[in-house]
């Protein structure tokens, strides 16, 4: 790889309440199924890590097409974290808005390297949770709830 690096910060920062949910979407259930959207798998293969010790079970799309034809597979989300960069046509917002019109009411999280005023613009008015990388567990979790 060129230079990518992966980083997850286990430690949860003082105030962080890791129950509390995202703009009053459902709340992750144990066991609630989630979809990771991450075309670099060593950031996939970390985060799936994390969920699946947070009692989550996990799917993983290496990109808006797979990403697509599991949402159309007739599982139920209830959490799906796509990165803004995917290769391809479509971005993670392609694939959240498609999530969002295919789940009833999940946690969309909308990952991204490079969190740039308009796209954090664009991520709200779509009603998304924005994460910039390398991504901290403690907020992810926060945002997913419990």
């Amino acid at each position: 790889m060129l230079g990518y690096q992966a980083e997850l910060w286990p430690t949860l920062a003082p105030g962080i309440n890791p129950g509390a949910s995202a703009q009053g979407r459902a709340t992750s259930a144990p066991q609630e199924l989630t979809l990771i959207v991450e075309d670099h798998a060593d950031v996939a293969a970390a985060l799936a890590a994390l969920l699946e010790d947070s009692g989550r079970q996990v799917r993983i799309a290496a990109d808006a097409d797979e990403a697509a034809a599991v949402l159309g597979s007739g599982l139920e989300f209830g959490a799906v974290i796509a990165d803004f960069g995917l290769p391809g046509t479509r971005s993670g917002l392609d694939v959240l808005a498609l999530a969002s019109h295919k789940l009833p009411r999940p946690i969309l999280v909308l990952i991204s390297g490079d969190c740039s005023p308009e796209l954090a613009v664009r991520a709200r008015h779509s009603g998304l949770s924005l994460l910039n990388k390398p991504l901290r567990a403690d907020e992810l979790l926060a945002v997913l709830g419990p």
